[in-house]
C-alpha cells in the first residue's frame, strides 16, 4: 500500500491491534459530521495500522488515505458471530477509560484459560471472538441456573392463584430467531374472496 511516496504492508493484525482499530473505527462513524475529527481518526486508524506516527501520512492525498483504511478494514475483517449482532446498547461507565476494551478481552480470556497477555494480544481476532463468545454462554447459563434456585424465578399469578416459573432474559444474539417458510397450497384451498396476506394486514393495520 503506498502512502506519500512509501510501500506499507497490509496485514491481518493480532488481536490486541485489532481492538484499538475497532474502537477507532467508532471514531470515525462518529466524526462523519466533523471534518477535523474524521481526519484526525483516519490517520490514527493507519497509524495503529502501520506502527508509524501520524506526523508520517499527515500529508498525504486523502485518496491514498481513503484507500489505505479501506484495505486495512478489509483484510481485518471478522466473521459474523451472533455475539456481534447484539442489539443491547453500551453502558458508559464512571470506570471506563481509552483502551479499556483490551484488558476487558484480556481479562476475560487470561481467567478461562490461563493464557500471558502476550499469547492474547497475538491471538487471531476470529478465534478471540469465539472464545469470548463462549465464555458469555457459560456466563449466561451459569446466571440462569442460579435464577431457576431463587425465588424471583417464581413470581405469582394471581389469575391462576399460583406461581409461575419466569425465565431469566437471555440477550438477543442468544434468542433463538423464528422464520415462517412460504409454503405453497392447492388452488382449491385458497379462500373465496379478496384475500389479505399477513404483511397487506400490517400495513393497513399501522395508524395513518
Amino acid at each position: 500500500m503506498l502512502i506519500s511516496a512509501t510501500e506499507y504492508a497490509v496485514t491481518r493484525v493480532g488481536l490486541r491491534k485489532w481492538l484499538e482499530l475497532e474502537d477507532i473505527k467508532s471514531r470515525i462513524f462518529k466524526a462523519t459530521d466533523n471534518r477535523d475529527l474524521l481526519a484526525d481518526a483516519m490517520l490514527s486508524y493507519l497509524s495503529v495500522a502501520f506502527d508509524i506516527p501520524k506526523q508520517d501520512i499527515i500529508d498525504a492525498p486523502w485518496y491514498e488515505v481513503i484507500e489505505a483504511y479501506i484495505e486495512v478494514d478489509k483484510v481485518n475483517q471478522c466473521k459474523e458471530f451472533p455475539v456481534l449482532k447484539g442489539k443491547e446498547k453500551h453502558e458508559e461507565y464512571s470506570w471506563d477509560y481509552d483502551g479499556r476494551t483490551w484488558y476487558v478481552w484480556a481479562n476475560a480470556l487470561a481467567k478461562n484459560y490461563g493464557w500471558s497477555l502476550e499469547y492474547i494480544a497475538n491471538l487471531d481476532p476470529n478465534d478471540a471472538i469465539a472464545l469470548m463468545q463462549e465464555i458469555y454462554v457459560d456466563e449466561q447459563i451459569d446466571k440462569e441456573w442460579t435464577w431457576g434456585l431463587s425465588e424471583m424465578a417464581y413470581p405469582y399469578n394471581s389469575t391462576l392463584k399460583k406461581s409461575e416459573f419466569k425465565p431469566l432474559p437471555r440477550p438477543s444474539w442468544m434468542q433463538k430467531v423464528y422464520t415462517v417458510p412460504n409454503v405453497k397450497i392447492r388452488k382449491d384451498f385458497v379462500p373465496v374472496g379478496n384475500v389479505v396476506r399477513l404483511g397487506d394486514w400490517n400495513e393497513t393495520a399501522k395508524p395513518s
